[in-house]
């Protein structure tokens, strides 16, 4: 983000009828095995947030939200200290909804999913399980969502602009995507299909990427979810016809003293040509984790990663204290190897402060 966007967020508010400010500064301090690049890494952030009304006749509102990325982050390599100043937006988006409706506009976050460790479903996002805030890039996306009388829901979107964040294909868009979602209830929980279409291209090709997925919840004795994402490639011969990811997992309170909730999920990556499930390359994780509140403010919580075929164990345990104007976490990441994940080991402590 530029200078000029800078200020356009402080001189903002002139034209608004009603103003929410808030401010959240971050700090946070990681120390990484000798073995990765960057031994140490700290960083403070600030982060400004306008929340304003614009408009509103009866039940129809125009509304908007601007939150900028200011940040100062130094790391340290076997070589020198490296120092960088970082301005950016983060959130910036313009939203116009009624009882039924919502219609946004701008950079904003999109992601779905009752999956909350190897999701299949990560399409726009690249929120990381381990991570105690829970922050993702945004995209620049047209949204538009209707809510029926039944509790069911439809969702279409257009994407216009992927940050190299949450773009995890080895090509670029060549255009805007589209998708949508059909979620309804069923039974004890809801289910739904979603569709996505982009033109994605390298220096070698263009390829059509179509992705269709199926995913539910269910909520009898344990919590049982499920994803199934297919995803089609045409138009490439370094690319398999299609690609299959699925998600099956399950949650459980145990009604001891505070409650220890567990959670485990199983994913299995594969590649076909042209029969479904005709595979011929697997990926096969397996994820647990245990969560267990200490007190009102403070819990602790444990994730263990295994790679079944690889035979790779990961662990990150965490401690986090809340308040209601700061939070601090604690994290420790293990890594049997550093192949599926960014780092082999690391500590972390991050102190966060909303004014």
């Amino acid at each position: 983000m530029k200078l000029k966007t800078v200020l356009f967020l402080f001189l903002f508010p002139i034209f608004c009828r009603s103003i929410v400010h808030q401010h959240e500064i971050t700090s946070f301090c990681s120390l990484q095995d000798p073995t990765i690049k960057n031994i140490y890494y700290f960083g403070l952030r600030y982060r400004p947030k306008i929340a304003s009304e614009l408009w509103q006749r009866n039940s129809i509102i125009l509304d908007c939200n601007i939150s900028a990325d200011l940040s100062y982050e130094i790391s340290r390599n076997s070589d020198s200290d490296l120092g960088e100043v970082k301005t950016d937006l983060y959130r910036g988006w313009l939203r116009l909804t009624s009882d039924q409706y919502e219609i946004r506009s701008g950079l904003q976050r999109i992601n779905f999913g009752p999956a909350r460790l190897l999701r299949s479903l990560q399409w726009f996002d690249s929120l990381d399980p381990r991570d105690p805030l829970q922050e993702t890039h945004g995209i620049y996306a047209v949204s538009a969502r209707y809510f029926f009388l039944d509790n069911s829901s439809v969702w279409l979107w257009t994407v216009l602009d992927h940050p190299k964040e949450v773009n995890f294909s080895q090509y670029e868009s060549q255009n805007a995507e589209f998708g949508g979602r059909y979620q309804f209830p069923i039974w004890s929980g809801e289910t739904a299909f979603s569709y996505n279409v982009q033109e994605l291209a390298n220096q070698y090709s263009d390829v059509i990427e179509q992705k269709f997925a199926w995913d539910g919840r269910l909520d009898h004795y344990l919590g049982w979810w499920f994803e199934l994402v297919v995803t089609n490639y045409s138009g490439s011969e370094k690319l398999p016809q299609n690609t299959e990811a699925a998600t099956l997992g399950i949650d459980y309170t145990f009604p001891w003293k505070n409650g220890i909730l567990l959670t485990a999920e199983y994913q299995q990556i594969a590649s076909y040509e042209e029969r479904i499930f005709s595979l011929f390359q697997n990926s096969d994780l397996l994820a647990l984790s245990g969560n267990y509140p200490l007190s009102l403010f403070d819990a602790v919580n444990l994730i263990a990663f295994y790679d079944l075929r690889e035979n790779i164990p990961c662990c990150n345990f965490s401690y986090e204290m809340k308040f209601s104007f700061w939070s601090l976490f604690f994290s420790a990441f293990w890594c049997d190897k550093a192949l599926t994940l960014d780092k082999k080991s690391s500590l972390q402590i991050t102190v966060q402060m909303n004014l």
